[in-house]
């Protein structure tokens, strides 16, 4: 059935004009092709998110199985340095606590001296204490050990890929018009307004906030049977998911810097609102990312005033 809009919105009036509408016209609306710059961005945002998402289920199998080889990993290499470079590039030579007891302490010195590690003499010690004591969960021959010094190198690809990815969007990004504007609101750094640009092309194709919300699904279900309406339902999810993620992570990285900063924020006050409200944590976020939007959509229109 043509649709007018991608709201999500199921009514018998609306229903009824759409198809009067097409049965009088039998014409659509003319499709204006985007600018490569918007196409190219937008491809590869697309990537990265398809690239992010592997790599995440990738780092929960690494995670798993260096629970299994060598559980003090976790403590040689503390919070997400398990993720840095040079702990995946040594858990892929090293992925058994038996490979390194039965390894020199010169050539485990040696590896950190190559990547320019500052502590290259004393890790190496520790990193063999810890191995030497303790007790793996499968054996060095175990074929799970040769799939954790395989998932290590990719865990480490796809994150050197997905950095050249976010590079070539920030630098594409900074060639719009837009990316000062949507930079310069507290709390969104050069990457989240890159990716923002990416997904929402030339944002002053959107006529009103009302367009926008509805492209980023974060417009209100309505249910109509009747005379019986309901306009309050929560959020439709039809539009851009990718965009709800960006606005929900942006909103939440706004309410934690002004709550350690203690400094005013109209997005900050707006989720305190919600929350006194008696709203969700979740819920007041959502909130926010409709306000974000807003806020969004008036700086970029005042550019081509």
């Amino acid at each position: 059935m043509h649709k007018r809009n991608i709201r999500k919105t199921k009514t018998d009036k609306e229903d009824c004009f759409n198809l009067a509408n097409l049965f009088f016209t039998n014409t659509f609306k003319e499709y204006i092709k985007p600018e490569q710059l918007y196409l190219d961005l937008n491809a590869l945002s697309r990537q990265y998110f398809a690239l992010d998402e592997l790599c995440v289920n990738l780092k929960n199998r690494y995670r798993n199985l260096v629970y299994l080889c060598f559980p003090e990993y976790e403590l040689i290499f503390k919070n997400n340095t398990i993720y840095s470079s040079i702990a995946l590039d040594f858990i892929e030579k090293y992925p058994h606590a038996n490979i390194i007891s039965n390894t020199r302490i010169d050539c485990l010195q040696n590896f950190f001296k190559k990547h320019n590690f500052k502590y290259w003499k004393s890790k190496p010690i520790i990193i063999k204490e810890y191995a030497i004591n303790s007790y793996p969960s499968v054996d060095m021959n175990d074929e799970l050990v040769s799939n954790l010094s395989q998932i290590a190198r990719l865990v480490n690809e796809y994150q050197k890929a997905i950095d050249i990815i976010k590079y070539k969007i920030t630098f594409l990004a900074k060639k719009t018009k837009y990316f000062e504007s949507i930079n310069s609101i507290y709390g969104i750094g050069e990457f989240t307004a890159s990716i923002i640009i990416a997904e929402l092309g030339d944002i002053n194709r959107f006529n009103n906030i009302k367009e926008l919300t509805a492209y980023c699904g974060l417009d209100p279900s309505i249910k109509q049977s009747g005379k019986s309406v309901d306009i309050h339902g929560p959020i439709s999810k039809a539009g851009n998911k990718y965009m709800r993620k960006i606005l929900y992570i942006a909103c939440s990285n706004i309410v934690t810097i002004v709550g350690k900063t203690k400094q005013e924020n109209d997005i900050e006050i707006y989720y305190r609102k919600k929350r006194n409200e008696g709203k969700h944590h979740y819920a007041s976020i959502v909130a926010c990312t409709t306000k974000l939007l807003r806020k969004l959509l008036a700086l970029c229109k005042q550019l081509d005033m």
